[in-house]
């Protein structure tokens, strides 16, 4: 089984590791705000896939957001980084339908972290996950001895896989999971999106 490595924008990773300062620098703590006040409602990772865009998950941008601050620059959620910027637009995929996350409680901590986990193929992950997984979703984790996984507060990070040429590339979003620290988590495959992604920018 291939290892990919997979990003925790702020929550305790088991077996992870705390990310050292500027050794992600591509990745992004989003400030989600309520359209009808000016109340934080959730905090969200991201991926600058250029210099102007942001990728994250779907969900973390839902109907009732008013305003999204990006902050850059800082593995840590409550700092406003190196730079903070307002995002001008915000583009939802047409076909996104919401899948629960179920979450267990735990302490989040502030500080991004990062870990290794397994890549499970499409079809093993299909046939024994407890979740729904569709085309366009990538499996990370490990079915039999659990470990770790993505958690609430992860949603948007990065999950990035070692290419031929063992570079490590953006293969997928955090999108859901069945349960914190438990078996193997989902993620948006962004080659899947590829197209999607590119017209768009």
């Amino acid at each position: 089984m291939n290892r990919v490595v997979f990003i925790a924008p702020r929550r305790r990773v088991g077996g992870g590791s705390p990310a050292h300062n500027c050794e992600f620098p591509s990745i992004v703590h989003l400030q989600i705000f309520d359209h009808l006040s000016d109340n934080k409602i959730s905090l969200c990772g991201g991926i600058l896939i250029d210099s102007t865009h942001v990728l994250t998950a779907t969900h973390c941008v839902k109907a009732n957001v008013r305003k999204v601050k990006v902050n850059i620059g800082s593995n840590n959620k409550w700092s406003l980084g190196s730079q903070s910027t307002t995002a001008s637009r915000i583009l939802k995929h047409v076909g996104y339908v919401h899948t629960p996350y179920l979450i267990s409680k735990g302490k989040s901590p502030n500080h991004l972290h990062k870990v290794s986990l397994h890549a499970i193929p499409h079809k093993v992950c299909k046939r024994k996950s407890k979740m729904e997984i569709s085309d366009g979703v990538l499996c990370a984790g490990d079915f039999k001895r659990g470990g770790p996984s993505t958690c609430q507060g992860d949603s948007g990070g990065p999950l990035f896989c070692p290419n031929s040429k063992r570079r490590m590339v953006l293969a997928g979003v955090t999108s859901y999971g069945n349960k914190c620290d438990n078996e193997a988590s989902a993620f948006s495959d962004v080659g899947y999106f590829r197209d999607w992604i590119n017209s768009n920018l």
